[in-house]
This record gives C-alpha cells, sequence and structure tokens, in this order.
C-alpha cells in the first residue's frame, strides 16, 4: 500500500533562533558603529569651534578696536542674495575682506544679522572665512571673498527690515 511520510509544518526552530541571533547581532554592530561615527562627528566639531575661536580678539579690546579704527581690515559688501524656498529663506551675503593693515590674520570672525522692522535681531551667526576657504592666514594686501549664509529662515521676508555683516573677532599670526 502507499506508505506516505508525514513532515511537520513548522521549520526547525535551532535554524530559526540562529538567523534571529545573527539579525540581532548585525542590528546591535550596525547601531554601534553609527553611534561612534556620530559621537566622532560631534567631538571633532566641538573641537573645531573652539580652535577657530581660540584666541580671537574681540570689540572692547584695545588690539582689536585699534586695527578696525585705522580700517586694519575692510569688509565690502558685494551682493545679498535671498533665495525663497517653499518653507524657509536663506539670505547669503556676499563680502570681500581686505586686510590693510600691516600684520597678517590668522583668523577672522563674522557676524551675519538678520534685523526684523523694530530693529531687533530675527537671526545671528558666525562665521569664519579663513577656515571655510582653508587658509592658513590673510596677509597684509591680501583678499578674500566671503558668503556667510543664514538658512533655515522662517521669518517672511517682507518682515526683514535688513540683513548685514560685521566683523566680530580678529587673530593676528604670532611674530
Amino acid at each position: 500500500m502507499l506508505d506516505l511520510e508525514t513532515h511537520s509544518a513548522a521549520p526547525p526552530t535551532s535554524s530559526r533562533r540562529r538567523l534571529f541571533i545573527i539579525l540581532a547581532a548585525t542590528f546591535v554592530l550596525a547601531s554601534i558603529a553609527v553611534g561612534i561615527v556620530a559621537w566622532w562627528e560631534k567631538r571633532s566639531r566641538e573641537a573645531a569651534a573652539v580652535s577657530l575661536t581660540e584666541g580671537l580678539l574681540r570689540a572692547g579690546d584695545p588690539e582689536f578696536d585699534a586695527y578696525l579704527k585705522r580700517e586694519g581690515v575692510r569688509l565690502a559688501t558685494i551682493d545679498r542674495l535671498v533665495v525663497n524656498g517653499e518653507t524657509s529663506d536663506r539670505y547669503e551675503y556676499v563680502c570681500r575682506i581686505e586686510n590693510r593693515g600691516d600684520r597678517p590674520l590668522t583668523g577672522i570672525e563674522l557676524r551675519v544679522y538678520l534685523v526684523d522692522m523694530e530693529e531687533k535681531a530675527i537671526v545671528e551667526k558666525r562665521s569664519y572665512p579663513l577656515a571655510a576657504q582653508n587658509l592658513r592666514q590673510l596677509a597684509p594686501g591680501q583678499s578674500i571673498t566671503a558668503r556667510p549664509t543664514l538658512t533655515g529662515v522662517k521669518t517672511p521676508e517682507s518682515e526683514v527690515r535688513d540683513f548685514f555683516c560685521v566683523v566680530s573677532g580678529l587673530r593676528f599670526a604670532q611674530p
């Protein structure tokens, strides 16, 4: 007569368990790798921000004020661009920075401001043009073009009174 073999409908549990362990271990290792990369990126950005501001002289420092007063650094506006997006706007300030003084600069900090109709700052951002262009210094007589940008501005352009940039910090080369 007919001899029928009967098989159970469920697959073997050991292979299912092995597959689950492999998938779980892969997920855990990938999560750890992503976490380490994110932590390293954050740490390196914080270290870079500290190194950019280290040794900068700002308003109130006699050396900074004297250098700006005798027009050691000149900031000339080239263009002010506004790019309207669906959810937010982007403001880009294009300027020329000239070192007209007698000392090389190893760091420049610009501050870009967006001001509303009541003359209150809506957005303020710092920019480091030498670092952005990977330059070590700006020698006397040299100039560079900088493009500090404000992104993600949700204030409508009709409520913006002004958009400007100022030199807010300088680092001089050590003799």
